[in-house]
């Protein structure tokens, strides 16, 4: 995804908050660049929500146990 306007970062953030998520399952972000990386990164502090560059990382993540 690209870098995203404050509206949306916002919304994002409340989206994938603790308090926005079904603590049953993980959210991975696949991103293409570093910027988007950072940006999704600061954008959530749950540890159910993480970005990644590689996909099979992101797809190996998902499948780890909770």
């Amino acid at each position: 995804m690209p870098p995203q306007s404050a509206e949306v970062v916002n919304a994002f953030s409340k989206m994938t908050s603790a308090d926005g998520m079904n603590a049953d399952g993980r959210v991975a972000i696949l991103v293409s660049g570093m910027l988007s990386k950072l940006q999704a990164q600061r954008i959530s502090d749950n540890p159910l929500v993480k970005s990644f560059n590689d996909e099979a990382e992101a797809r190996a993540w998902l499948a780890e146990p909770i």
